[in-house]
């Protein structure tokens, strides 16, 4: 869903995935886990967990400017080009309304923001 988590600090300039992730962990693995009554993996998948937080999130922001950047080689290292990125990612946000201090200009979308490289 489109709620904005409970964590996070500051000024978003956009908000991302980050509650309830399945993701990979090593064999054996620990995390400290707030809610001890969720359960981390499953006997199927002994190496997978469920998250939350920023380190959930920034994976897709990542992923996101990796795609951009790959569309536009000539972008990276430029003052420019950074800013085509933000612009880009900017505009491709699912955003239901104007900027708000805590969602920022709405939820990461990818192939919105892919569509408006350069358009932004």
């Amino acid at each position: 869903n489109d709620l904005t988590a409970g964590f996070g600090s500051g000024q978003p300039l956009l908000i991302a995935p980050g509650v309830a992730i399945s993701a990979a962990r090593s064999k054996g693995g620990r995390f400290i886990d707030p809610d001890p009554t969720r359960p981390h993996s499953s006997p199927r998948y002994p190496i997978s967990a469920v998250m939350s937080g920023t380190s959930m999130a920034s994976p897709h922001v990542a992923g996101a400017v990796a795609i951009l950047l790959h569309k536009n080689m000539a972008a990276l290292g430029s003052a420019k080009g950074y800013q085509d990125v933000r612009n880009a990612i900017q505009a491709g946000t699912a955003a239901a309304g104007p900027y708000d201090e805590r969602s920022g200009f709405g939820r990461l979308n990818v192939v919105l923001a892919h569509a408006r490289w350069r358009k932004a």
